[in-house]
C-alpha cells in the first residue's frame, strides 16, 4: 500500500533523537517527506524543536514534539513509550542525539566526560532497548545510529566523540 501512494514509508512512525538540532531536523523531514509520521525529540531546544515539526507537518503528515533528558536512562526508555502512545509503534528510531567537548581531553573534567558519555552512548543504548523488544515482536524495525566524523578521523579539539587524542598540536598550551 505505502508503494502505490509513492510515499515508502506512508503510515510508519519514527523518533528521532536530537530532532531540535540540524541534522535531526533534517532526517525528521526527509521521513515525513517519506510519509513517515514523527516524533521529534528534544531536551534544551523547544521552539527548534517546533519548528521542525511544523515543517514535517506540512508534509502531511502527524509531528510531535516531545522532551527527554536522555542521559537519564529512565527518561530515554519513557520517551520511547511516549512516541508509540502519540502515534502508534514505532517502525524507525534514529538516534541523532549527541554532543562532543570542543576541547582537549587533557582539559575535559570527569563530569563532562561522564555526560558525554551518558548522552553519546548510553542513550543510544537505552532507546534502543526500549524500541527492540516491540519491533521484534512485530518482526520489523529499523534502527539508526548517527555518530559523529570525529569518531573515524579523530580530533585533539573533539575528545568527546573522537576515539584518539588527534593529531599532536605544534605547540603544547601552557598549563598554570
Amino acid at each position: 500500500m505505502a508503494a502505490s501512494t509513492g510515499r515508502p514509508l506512508a503510515d510508519h512512525v519514527a523518533l528521532i533523537t536530537g530532532a531540535s538540532g540540524d541534522i535531526g531536523a533534517a532526517i525528521a523531514k526527509e521521513l515525513a517527506d517519506a510519509g513517515a509520521h514523527v516524533a521529534l525529540h528534544y531536551h534544551r531546544r523547544l521552539e527548534a524543536a517546533l519548528l521542525a515539526a511544523s515543517a514535517c507537518r506540512a508534509s502531511g503528515v502527524e509531528a510531535v514534539v516531545l522532551e527527554a533528558d536522555l542521559t537519564r536512562s529512565d527518561e530515554a526508555r519513557d520517551l520511547v513509550r511516549r512516541a508509540s502512545d502519540s502515534l502508534g509503534p514505532l517502525r524507525i528510531l534514529v538516534n541523532a542525539a549527541g554532543n562532543t567537548a570542543y576541547k582537549l581531553l587533557i582539559d575535559t573534567e570527569e563530569e563532562e566526560w561522564d555526560h558525554l558519555l551518558a548522552l553519546n552512548l548510553k542513550a543510544v543504548y537505552a532507546t534502543c532497548r526500549a524500541a527492540l523488544p516491540a519491533m521484534i515482536r512485530r518482526g520489523y524495525g529499523r534502527i539508526i545510529n548517527i555518530a559523529s566524523i570525529w569518531g573515524e578521523t579523530g580530533g585533539a579539539p573533539r575528545a568527546g566523540s573522537s576515539p584518539s587524542p588527534g593529531p599532536w598540536p605544534k605547540k603544547w598550551p601552557e598549563r598554570g
